[in-house]
């Protein structure tokens, strides 16, 4: 069974680019390339792997993510505030043993002046 699709590609001659497109593939050297349909194979392959595959076909994923609900945005309240919370008391501990540290250094050096 054959597993092949064609792809029909247009291109407008009055267009300076385009035109420069069909006069490379109506002269393509074929000793390196068999035919046109493996000369635009190749190129998007070399383009896709230039540009990232995830990169061009992320368009419709990304829309999607675009739109968050009110749960999830909810959800992600709850998450930040208790995140945040988390981060400021372990910033707060810290400070307190810090303070408490040269508390007691001053109060073990001012014990010895006495």
């Amino acid at each position: 069974m054959n597993f092949i699709v064609r792809t029909p590609l247009r291109l407008n001659l009055e267009d300076p680019e385009q035109a420069d497109i069909y006069q490379v593939l109506k002269n393509l050297d074929r000793h390196i390339y068999k035919s046109q349909n493996q000369f635009i194979v190749e190129a998007l392959k070399h383009y896709i792997n230039d540009s990232g595959a995830d990169v061009l076909m992320e368009q419709k994923a990304s829309e999607e993510k675009r739109y968050v609900t009110m749960e999830e945005q909810e959800t992600m309240k709850k998450e930040l505030k208790e995140e945040l919370r988390k981060e400021l008391l372990d910033e707060t501990r810290a400070e307190v043993v810090r303070l408490l540290g040269q508390y007691a250094a001053g109060s073990h050096w001012g014990s010895r002046e006495n």
